[in-house]
């Protein structure tokens, strides 16, 4: 009490909202104000994906490449159409500039036409821009498909051995299971054989059934090893302690009979949310819509349902 009251003497009200905001975010300042980055960022700017993009995606490429370069990864977790495609193709070609000339990008089958339509050579409206990447599926994290696309893309020469490697996956939730084959073959075979590797997640839903599902895509960011980020700025001895934790935490909270989803947050250790603060960007369609007033999202209709009955169903 002592402590605030000292405080409120020293500063006006105003005063000390700004000193509470520069603690917060001092870091994130400092990153900014690098001449370097400053530099890096022209070059961005310069672009036409970084300039097709809306205010607040903006934002979360800036947003995402500080992650990126702190702490190796980071999740876009923005919702259902704000738009991470382009969000994440600006980054990657940010990271192109910097030197990263292995970008792999791992997706669904069904996602392939999605992302190849931006390729150098495509002719999309990036074309300037001369995207280039390494599409790759979920499936192919295997010895055999990983390498039967093009001779070229053999797994000791291409995948393994790079000084500076991007990783981008998009629908991470489908990577959620440390236990499987295509887990351990992503950290295994690619993240682990090769130097400075920095790895883009996306997914509008990391967490499908388990906090764990989350647990394990920031666990791919250190490769895999649970104590990972003890040395990585955020001074968590293990990923695995604070997942146990919270979701025990959050079973017994399920149990409660009148329970607010405030009531659980307050019971999660601080670590936690030092964890998805630097590694997370997620917004929604209501957050974007109250930052930028002008911008207004379609509504979906109400389902139109049409029965069918023998007697009309025609001819067969």
């Amino acid at each position: 009490i002592k402590l605030i009251q000292n405080l409120f003497r020293k500063y006006t009200p105003n005063e000390l909202y700004y000193k509470v905001l520069y603690e917060l975010f001092k870091d994130d300042l400092k990153f900014s104000d690098d001449p370097n980055f400053k530099r890096e960022i022209g070059h961005l700017k310069d672009t036409i994906i970084y300039n097709t993009l809306y205010e607040f995606q903006k934002k979360g490429v800036i947003s995402l490449i500080k992650m990126l370069q702190r702490h190796n990864g980071a999740i876009l977790a923005d919702a259902v159409g704000l738009g991470k495609t382009w969000t994440a193709l600006a980054v990657m070609k940010y990271f192109e500039t910097k030197g990263y000339n292995r970008i792999i990008l791992f997706c669904p089958k069904k996602l392939d036409a999605n992302w190849r339509q931006y390729l150098e050579g495509h002719q999309s409206k990036f074309e300037p821009d001369r995207l280039k990447y390494t599409i790759r599926y979920h499936t192919d994290l295997q010895d055999d498909r990983l390498e039967n696309h093009e001779d070229t893309f053999k797994i000791k020469t291409y995948f393994q051995g790079n000084p500076k490697m991007l990783v981008v996956i998009d629908e991470s939730h489908n990577l959620r299971n440390d236990k499987s084959s295509r887990y351990k073959f992503l950290v295994e075979n690619i993240l682990t054989k090769n130097k400075d590797v920095k790895i883009l997640q996306l997914s509008a839903t990391p967490i499908n059934n388990k906090l764990v599902d989350v647990r394990n895509q920031f666990k791919l960011v250190v490769k895999g090893d649970d104590a990972g980020f003890k040395e990585n700025g955020l001074d968590i001895s293990s990923l695995e302690s604070i997942f146990r934790t919270a979701q025990r935490d959050f079973r017994v909270w399920q149990q409660e009979d009148d329970r607010k989803i405030s009531d659980f947050i307050q019971k999660l250790p601080q670590k936690f949310f030092s964890l998805t603060d630097a590694l997370i960007v997620a917004r929604t369609r209501k957050m974007i819509e109250d930052e930028i007033g002008k911008m207004k999202f379609p509504e979906k209709e109400n389902t139109i349902n049409e029965y069918i009955s023998p007697e009309n169903i025609g001819n067969l």
